[in-house]
């Protein structure tokens, strides 16, 4: 757990700058589509990339791929100081490099911290994955509801975005130095097995896709994931909180969504540690949560121009109802994959097809944004992602009953911890 702390510790200052940086991209320009296009380079770049991002971290480890990638984060958000909208879709596109490198480093490294906890302990490998994603998580998201808070602060004070992004800047730079004291985790090899870590191929990604029914059983919640983030951070952002509450809320509220995410992010990963909550049900509170903030959203207006503090109450309850869903959403699918494989090589491919059709979802709720940009729209995302969510579910209702249990016992890991390949 030690390293997982450490871990999060450096994710929170990278994360910091370019979560707030996010938050803006769709109402900080004058022209929002320059937003959208800047975050649909970005996650386009990281799905395409995340063919070839476990090669990479076969090659150079999780530690000096998670620097890597952490690097490209800092520069993307130093490009919002240059006002030249071809400087920030480059930048955009160098993250969606460094994107695809982290965060498959991240989740080997967090996958072998795991699987060595569970090897001394008597917790099963699902227990100790969902209990270190719930914490990483948790933290993680901590950074954005703290990093919005002091944007929202800023922005108050100064109307110079100029004045944000350079602070954002010099936090990430200092967090990208931090990850050089991150201690290395070896691979966890079992008695009378071997493991070459370097044949994670180019196409690694691809075959376990082509053979793994439970990775692809995952794939429609995980890219409903990815569509409702772009949706949170893109298209609420502009068609609601800006419109009805002023610029300064957008980072309010998106502070309370994040805020909100860290603490259900850490319960439920506690639930699933102490056993007070099964995965199976923990995902129909997310789908029960997000259905019901879909259909507030969908049905429920406030008017720009005769808003009350009802309005502002109603819609901060919404937002921390959204986080719930989103708080399993994100944490557990990583959490339930990396307790399905017990190579290291087949986590390692994994993370990159979850990472990679995550941000396939980012970027396709982007284009939609693009698309539709005008505000009345927002009702027909709803819907459509409203429609994905209950899809999502259905598929991990039937990953749980007839393909592969979520919630995996000590005795029953005990097969993928011995080195066998699982599909």
């Amino acid at each position: 757990m030690k390293h997982i702390i450490l871990l999060s510790a450096s994710f929170f200052g990278v994360f910091f700058a370019f979560n707030t940086s996010q938050a803006l991209q769709t109402s900080s320009h004058s022209n929002p589509i320059q937003g959208y296009i800047n975050l649909g380079c970005l996650y386009g770049m990281f799905a395409f990339f995340s063919f070839f991002g476990p090669k990479v971290v076969s090659m150079l480890g999780p530690k000096v791929s998670m620097i890597l990638g952490a690097v490209a984060y800092a520069i993307v958000v130093a490009s919002n100081l240059v006002d030249s909208a071809v400087v920030q879709i480059l930048a955009n596109l160098l993250v969606g490099v460094g994107a695809a490198i982290l965060w498959n480093a991240q989740g080997v490294y967090l996958g072998r911290c795991a699987l060595w906890d569970s090897r001394t302990s008597t917790k099963s490998f699902a227990e100790t994955t969902s209990s270190f994603n719930g914490v990483f998580y948790s933290i993680f998201q901590f950074t954005g509801c703290f990093g919005t808070a002091i944007g929202g602060v800023i922005k108050q004070i100064t109307d110079d975005n100029r004045v944000l992004f350079t602070v954002l800047t010099v936090v990430g730079a200092l967090a990208v130095a931090s990850m050089f004291i991150l201690p290395s985790v070896k691979a966890y090899t079992a008695p009378g097995h071997s493991e070459n870590e370097d044949t994670v191929s180019i196409n690694a990604t691809l075959r376990l896709l082509c053979k793994s029914m439970k990775l692809v059983m995952t794939l429609p919640i995980v890219i409903y994931n990815g569509m409702s983030l772009a949706y949170i951070f893109g298209d609420l952002t502009n068609s609601v909180y800006k419109p009805a509450f002023g610029a300064s809320w957008v980072l309010y509220l998106t502070a309370i969504f994040y805020g909100s995410n860290s603490l259900f992010s850490y319960f439920f990963g506690k639930c699933v540690e102490k056993k007070w909550m099964s995965r199976s049900v923990m995902c129909f509170i997310a789908f029960l949560t997000q259905l019901i903030a879909y259909l507030f959203i969908i049905f429920y207006h406030v008017k720009e121009n005769d808003k009350s503090v009802l309005d502002l109450v109603l819609i901060i309850i919404m937002v921390v109802i959204l986080s719930a869903g989103d708080a399993v959403w994100e944490s557990q699918p990583p959490a339930i994959l990396q307790s399905f494989y017990g190579l290291d090589s087949e986590r390692n491919a994994a993370m990159a097809n979850y990472k990679m059709w995550q941000s396939l979802g980012w970027c396709a709720q982007f284009v939609i944004g693009a698309v539709w940009a005008a505000n009345k729209y927002i009702y027909m995302k709803s819907i459509v992602l409203l429609v994905l969510l209950v899809v999502g579910y259905l598929f991990v209702v039937y990953l749980d009953k007839k393909v592969a249990k979520l919630d995996m016992k000590k005795g029953e890991s005990a097969a993928l911890l011995a080195g066998v390949s699982s599909n």
